[in-house]
């Protein structure tokens, strides 16, 4: 009888033509996994699939303006036989400070510190900027104020890498606002230590669990500020803050019963 249908995968970036597209051919495994070159933004590449036999039909439309930021099936349908393939794209961008959407480093920001006194003098509202740590890279403490971003409304701060453990700190007059995730949609702890003392954290959505902040691993010590109006795509709940393996404390929060309830949105 026939073959199931067999797919390989080109991708390529319109942005970049100087980077060689990435091209994936899994045999018979049914998962297409390529890591990006960085510059690359996973939400806006071109995918090609070539199949075997000709003329079998894909599954969503690759070229449908999908977001491969999390990995995607792909059904390949030929001759009453179906072959389903997860095309999971991944990029690791090296330790920078970028202004989102280059993606490119800025020149002469070489450690954090640096960027916090860029941002505190030239950062511009509604726009987005990513800082990514190299493990040698020192940040003891972190902290999100207005001044901290030229006192600009709809500031996008995104910090990642490894490196030692870090202590950020979101204080009266800062807001973590209109941000989206897979989970965690204002934030998300992989480690280090997360101290609320005040502010806001609000009107963000998640896609899975806890709109406002997930704690897998760290410490998120809530002292004040209000956690509230987050949403998670996922359930008619609007969890604002959920515990996964991390610590959560709360004990000098003025108003603890707010916090236990149910209601507001608190999973534990």
């Amino acid at each position: 009888g026939a073959a199931p249908p067999v797919a390989s995968v080109s991708v390529s970036a319109a942005d970049y033509g100087d980077d060689p597209a990435v091209t994936v051919n899994p045999g018979n495994a049914r998962e297409i996994a390529a890591e990006l070159p960085y510059r690359w933004d996973p939400a806006a590449l071109t995918v090609r699939f070539s199949v075997t036999p000709a003329g079998a039909k894909v599954s969503p439309d690759p070229n449908g303006g999908i977001d491969y930021s999390q990995p995607v099936l792909f059904s390949v349908t030929a001759d009453g036989l179906k072959s389903v393939y997860t095309v999971n794209l991944t990029s690791i961008t090296p330790p920078g400070f970028y202004i989102e959407p280059k993606r490119v480093a800025e020149d002469g920001i070489e450690t954090f510190s640096a960027a916090r006194t860029w941002l505190a003098t030239n950062a511009e509202a509604d726009t987005g900027y990513r800082y990514v740590f190299g493990t040698d890279d020192s940040a003891v403490n972190i902290v999100l104020n207005a001044a901290a971003f030229n006192s600009q409304t709809g500031v996008k701060l995104a910090l990642e890498g490894s490196g030692e453990e870090r202590t950020l700190q979101l204080e009266t007059g800062g807001e973590i606002s209109g941000n989206e995730g897979k989970v965690g949609g204002g934030a998300k702890l992989y480690s280090g230590t997360f101290v609320m003392e005040g502010g806001l954290i609000t009107q963000n959505k998640a896609r899975g669990a806890a709109g406002g902040v997930t704690i897998y691993v760290g410490t998120f010590n809530l002292e004040g500020g209000v956690i509230e109006n987050n949403i998670t795509a996922s359930s008619s709940n609007s969890f604002n803050l959920r515990r996964a393996s991390g610590y959560f404390n709360y004990d000098s929060y003025p108003d603890k019963e707010t916090i236990i309830t149910a209601a507001n949105g608190f999973v534990f």
